[in-house]
């Protein structure tokens, strides 16, 4: 009982008391009196019997106040995170749907290049002159398309 009646309260004041004084750096110049101004404060206060009371009912209050606190701050922390989870894991979705359309764009751009190269290949035979330059010219720019298409499908799967 001593130490719940005279022991806990006395420290409890003495820190507080300290903290207050190093924080507001009354006697900056003195190293001691602020640990010897406190424990005189708090000395004094042991033999009223107030001290008592206000000790107990202020730790009692602070008890009570830090536990609703701490279940307040859990919870927004519990619901922060979720909205973080949930916006991450929707920005991973899009991301890769972008990717899935982009890709396919990507494949439905070369189909239309070969189709168009196949049906330049088939009128070669048939071709005479300007006709046979002009294709051949085509296919050389569809040959080129074609490559730079493949490097951005390669980009994307790299990624």
């Amino acid at each position: 009982m001593f130490i719940w009646v005279g022991i806990l309260p006395f420290f409890s004041v003495w820190i507080i008391v300290y903290a207050f004084l190093k924080e507001l750096r009354i006697f900056r110049r003195t190293r001691k009196v602020n640990g010897i101004l406190s424990f005189l404060i708090a000395f004094s206060t042991l033999p009223t019997h107030m001290f008592l009371w206000l000790v107990n009912v202020t730790f009692n209050l602070m008890s009570f106040w830090a536990v609703l606190v701490f279940a307040f701050i859990f919870a927004v922390g519990i619901w922060k995170y979720g909205v973080v989870r949930r916006s991450q894991w929707t920005s991973a979705a899009a991301t890769a749907e972008a990717e899935a359309v982009a890709k396919k764009s990507i494949k439905e751009q070369l189909s239309q290049l070969y189709e168009e190269r196949k049906l330049l290949v088939e009128e070669i035979p048939d071709a005479r002159g300007k006709r046979l330059d002009q294709i051949t010219q085509r296919l050389d720019k569809i040959d080129a398309e074609i490559s730079n298409v493949r490097a951005q499908m390669k980009q994307l799967d790299d990624i």
